[in-house]
């Protein structure tokens, strides 16, 4: 590839980009980091969203006018198909509509990186496309946020075999963190090259004043920002641990940012809350628009996260870490081999150890007894906002991996 020229990117996603979650902010941020650079980067959705709602999707994250829009689904059907023949049918007459809308573009700009996510029936979904880019000699490029195998079910063991027969058709795969990229070359082609892009964010989001939130001033406020899952985020360790804190420090305040579709779970934290008696002590305020979301990062005296040991977060990388740091407030996550390879415990991070809430509650009883100290000590880790952890930074390095690729 010309290094000399600019590079026009097709990216095609079936997360919903109308919804406030790393997989959207992900796609979002490096469509926006590759437009910013100078290169031409066009997002083609499989979510079932409106053309009208693209400016409210925009200016959730301040996206310019680009990078552009194209919507597969929305042209087919307008209701999400209740079984699951109808919804499979939908999804591959949405494939079928991208694949024109690439070849009516590839006709009048040339597509030089094809890059997606992962779909439903990944080895056909992959296929249709690699025979596209194989045609047209466009280097295609694939992406994973999560180990392939983390769902146990025999449908998912079923579908991960055939995944990694799909990964065959790909120049190169881009993984969220080191030890998934270690991973895949385990299972992928010694021929398919392996990139390692960490999550990132826009410090300016964060860099910027923030209005004060008149709410719950005269209480330590401890924000968490994400789904409400046990599996993924450990929100029940988080709720126990405050539990234990408050009968020590009865002035806290637990705001989660977040909400969950299961039904279940949410049973589950409702019992939880009320068998620990702690509801005087929790604000669920569920999903946030993308400006109050970062005003009450801002205004907390300290963010949590507390993941378990299991694969996916084994393998994964969180998002919320980079937009913790942005904001420079102290904050507790618990250690995984990821954030390790990034951070140093005691040197511009607290971590504590995972699947205990016991231990938890004593870290935040830390935090809130040397609060001076530990600013100072997570406030290193704010340097990576302007490098690892910075959207324009890994658009730039991922741009320099398209031209090298072979």
């Amino acid at each position: 590839m010309d290094k000399s020229k600019n590079i026009n990117i097709a990216i095609i996603t079936k997360v919903s980009l109308d919804k406030g979650l790393a997989s959207t902010y992900r796609i979002l941020q490096f469509a926006q980091g590759f437009s910013e650079l100078g290169h031409n980067a066009k997002v083609y959705s499989l979510a079932n969203i409106k053309q009208e709602d693209i400016p409210d999707i925009k200016s959730t994250i301040n996206l310019k006018e680009n990078p552009k829009f194209l919507l597969a689904y929305n042209s087919i059907i307008k209701k999400n198909p209740k079984n699951i023949i109808g919804s499979t049918f939908v999804f591959f007459k949405s494939i079928f509509n991208t694949l024109k809308m690439l070849k009516k573009d590839y006709a009048e700009n040339r597509i030089d990186v094809l890059y997606i996510g992962n779909f439903p029936f990944m080895v056909i979904t992959s296929f249709i496309f690699f025979l596209f880019a194989k045609k047209n000699n466009i280097k295609y490029v694939h992406e994973r946020n999560e180990h392939p195998n983390y769902q146990k079910s025999f449908f998912n063991n079923l579908n991960s075999i055939f995944y990694r027969k799909s990964l065959i058709f790909f120049n190169a795969i881009v993984l969220i963190s080191e030890s998934l990229g270690d991973y895949y070359k385990t299972i992928a082609s010694k021929k398919i090259e392996i990139f390692v892009v960490p999550p990132f964010m826009d410090p300016k989001e964060f860099f910027e004043s923030t209005e004060e939130i008149d709410e719950y001033q005269d209480k330590f406020k401890i924000v968490y920002c994400g789904a409400l899952s046990q599996q993924k985020d450990g929100i029940l360790t988080m709720l126990e641990a405050i539990s234990i804190v408050k009968k020590k420090y009865a002035n806290i305040k637990f705001i989660a940012l977040g909400d969950t579709k299961s039904i279940e779970a949410k049973n589950k934290i409702n019992k939880l809350v009320e068998s620990l008696d702690i509801n005087e002590y929790i604000d669920f305020k569920g999903y946030l628009p993308r400006k109050d979301y970062v005003k009450y990062m801002k205004n907390a005296d300290m963010l949590a996260l507390a993941k378990p040991t299991n694969l996916q977060n084994e393998y994964c990388m969180p998002q919320k870490i980079t937009e913790y740091i942005a904001t420079e407030k102290p904050f507790l996550v618990t250690k995984s081999p990821n954030i390790e390879f990034y951070l140093k415990d005691g040197e511009n991070i607290i971590l504590a150890e995972p699947d205990s809430s016991q231990k938890f509650a004593e870290k935040i009883i830390y935090f809130i007894e040397n609060y001076e100290a530990v600013k100072e000590i997570t406030k290193k880790s704010h340097v990576l906002s302007n490098t690892e952890f910075n959207y324009k930074y890994q658009s730039k390095r991922l741009i320099d991996f398209f031209y090298n690729i072979k």
